[in-house]
Parts: structure tokens; C-alpha cells; sequence
């Protein structure tokens, strides 16, 4: 996040046009991500789950641009490369409460997709501290076994 700091700094209160001269060409390149974070907030941000694996961010981007202007479009994918089956699509405040009036429900590429506002990420705990595969007390067989064993004894 330190490389973005200059970035930042010098890409607040500046056309598109003085920041392309005032930073490399690399710089230019995070000028749209830096646009989005500084927004007034007129665009909203759409979950669209069950999509067919096969969707392409252009097939989505065309059939939500019906609705409104789409300003982004992401499909997460997994460590092989294919998709998760789900996408976010940033667009205008009022395309997107059209769209989520009208997709919600409907089929898209053979599939009935579900399009409602994306919501903040739950916060998990660290991957450590939530318990882990087996070990410890009660994992595996062998707690189970002495468990029933400790419910047979209170039961006499």
C-alpha cells in the first residue's frame, strides 16, 4: 500500500489529463483504480451469483449495460484459473436497482442467476485460531470413542 501513498497524494484534486503528465506512464495505469476509491459514491456494486463457469466479464458487462452504465466488471477466479461461478458488477446507482428489480431471478447463459447488492466481507478470525483439522482434544475417532464412554458413565 506504500507504493500507492505518492499516487494518491498526487493524483487528489488533478484532471486525468495534469496527472498523466505529472506521473509515469506506470502511474497513469492505477489512474482509474484511484478515480474509483476517490468516487462521490453514484455507482453501486452488484453481486451476481450461479453464473455458468464459461461467462466471459464482456457477456456480463453488455447484459447489465442494458440497465444502466456498467463501470466494472470482476469475476473471481480460483487457483487453477476458472471462475468461481459468481461476479461482482459496479454500475450507476439507479441501472443497478433497475438491474436488481429485473435479473434478479432470470436466466442468463442457461443458468438462473441470483443479482442482489454486494455486501461488505464477513471479518474471519486468522486461519490459526479457528480450531484446524483434528488435532487436539476430540479429533479423530478416538474423541468420539471417549466421549461415548464419558455420556455411558454419567448416564450410571
Amino acid at each position: 500500500m506504500q507504493s500507492l501513498a505518492p499516487l494518491i497524494k498526487a493524483g487528489l484534486g488533478m484532471g486525468p489529463a495534469a496527472v498523466g503528465q505529472a506521473l509515469p506512464a506506470a502511474a497513469t495505469a492505477a489512474l482509474p483504480l484511484l478515480q474509483r476509491l476517490f468516487s462521490t459514491g453514484t455507482t453501486k456494486r452488484l453481486y451476481v451469483g450461479n453464473l455458468n463457469f464459461q461467462t466471459k466479464a464482456e457477456q456480463l458487462a453488455q447484459h447489465f449495460g442494458a440497465y444502466g452504465s456498467v463501470q466494472d466488471v470482476v469475476i473471481p477466479l480460483d487457483n487453477m484459473g476458472r471462475s468461481r461461478g459468481y461476479a461482482f458488477v459496479e454500475m450507476d446507482t439507479e441501472g443497478a436497482e433497475s438491474a436488481v428489480g429485473s435479473l434478479n431471478q432470470s436466466d442468463f447463459m442457461g443458468r438462473t442467476i441470483w443479482v442482489n447488492e454486494a455486501r461488505p466481507r464477513e471479518e474471519r478470525p486468522p486461519r490459526g485460531e479457528r480450531g484446524g483439522y483434528g488435532g487436539g482434544r476430540g479429533g479423530g475417532r478416538g474423541g468420539y470413542r471417549q466421549r461415548q464412554q464419558q455420556d455411558d458413565w454419567e448416564q450410571q
